[in-house]
């Protein structure tokens, strides 16, 4: 087994879902997952360059077309509403969030395209009675993507210094460009998954959103059901889907032709480079399920607690 583990542990993995899941309720959904994600791996598909030659004209378009539209409304609301302008760069913390609102709308726009494109795109792939054209269907959406990363890694990650997102983004380019040239020779080993990455943005949805209520100053119910709903799809998608489909795709090749299939240092260092991009989904999923802990904590505490909590001459010990 070499320094980064033998791919082939996969089956023994999959071995174990399909005999241990497949009668227990609901998880057998899983187990269904699992195998409906391993059929077809015989379609290759074609280079996305091929399918669309003018695809860095697509990247270049959304990566400036998104951020244009955040900008545009920002500027928009400051003409509009002043006042509410000035409030927001009243303090720190609102001016924080005023500063990254044309990045935010740039952000729900971006994932509530490509989160209704992929949900529609696993339907028809789920639905499918015939070979679908894999670069054809899933290519546009993945340069859709490539736009929106680069876009916002150069306007938003790199101005604000936010480490986290400059870290992710970098991991994802690295990740998709190293599937790009590890793949060349059966592109829809991976184009085929694209949506099933990329539904994970739908947990991004109803987080903006929630931070657009909060910046408006709005609370109500709308705000506990934006919070539950992203932290189940963040689960859902990123923490129970996401490994299943990254693990699969780096299967596939194996899968086809396990005589044939050699592992080059290019495809090892894709795979070591998956294992922190994963990382980081399961480190985010652990901070809010730590913050809805403290939220419940901070409801639960008596007026009396509370106040003594709050007070500055609690901390100075």
């Amino acid at each position: 087994m070499s320094w980064i583990g033998d791919i082939t542990a996969f089956e023994s993995y999959l071995d174990y879902i399909y005999s241990h899941f497949s009668n227990i309720p609901l998880l057998n959904l899983y187990a269904k997952y699992a195998n409906f994600l391993q059929v077809d791996f015989k379609n290759r598909g074609t280079s996305v360059f091929s399918e669309y030659p003018e695809f860095w004209e697509i990247v270049f378009i959304w990566a400036v077309g998104l951020n244009l539209l955040g900008a545009i409304v920002k500027y928009s609301i400051m003409a509009l509403y002043p006042e509410w302008t000035e409030d927001q760069l009243s303090d720190e913390k609102k001016t924080k969030r005023w500063n990254e609102m044309n990045a935010n709308v740039a952000a729900i726009v971006h994932h509530i395209i490509v989160s209704t494109s992929s949900m529609y795109l696993i339907y028809k792939d789920m639905t499918r009675t015939g070979t679908i054209n894999y670069t054809r269907e899933h290519g546009y959406l993945f340069a859709i993507s490539q736009g929106y990363i680069i876009g916002d890694f150069i306007v938003y990650a790199i101005p604000h210094r936010d480490k986290a997102m400059v870290v992710h983004h970098l991991l994802f380019l690295l990740i998709a460009w190293g599937l790009i040239y590890n793949y060349r020779e059966y592109p829809a080993y991976f184009l085929r998954y694209v949506p099933y990455s990329y539904i994970c943005e739908t947990s991004g949805i109803f987080f903006i959103a929630n931070q657009f209520l909060s910046q408006a100053g709005i609370k109500n119910i709308f705000c506990s059901i934006f919070k539950f709903c992203f932290a189940f799809f963040f689960w859902l998608f990123r923490i129970v889907s996401l490994p299943l489909v990254f693990l699969t795709m780096l299967y596939a090749p194996w899968k086809v032709s396990p005589n044939n299939f050699v592992r080059r240092a290019e495809f090892n260092i894709l795979c070591v480079l998956l294992y922190p991009f994963l990382c980081m989904q399961f480190l985010w999923m652990f901070g809010i399920i730590q913050s809805a802990l403290k939220s419940n904590k901070d409801k639960d505490m008596k007026p009396k607690d509370k106040k003594l909590k709050d007070d500055p001459k609690t901390h100075l010990h």
